[in-house]
């Protein structure tokens, strides 16, 4: 909400604002880390199911 109120001056309804932070926060979150090996036999898996 804070953040939206500098946006307010702009036009942007709140539902830009927070797609856009919430997308990066995704995007850096799955960065943080390596998958595990679980996660890679899964996408492995899906993979071989869709091709």
């Amino acid at each position: 909400m804070f953040v939206w109120k500098h946006f307010e001056l702009l036009g942007l309804y709140e539902i830009i604002p927070g797609f856009i932070f919430a997308s990066l926060a995704i995007y850096f979150v799955s960065k943080m880390g390596t998958p595990t090996a679980g996660m890679s036999s899964v996408l492995r898996l899906q993979r071989v199911i869709t091709a």
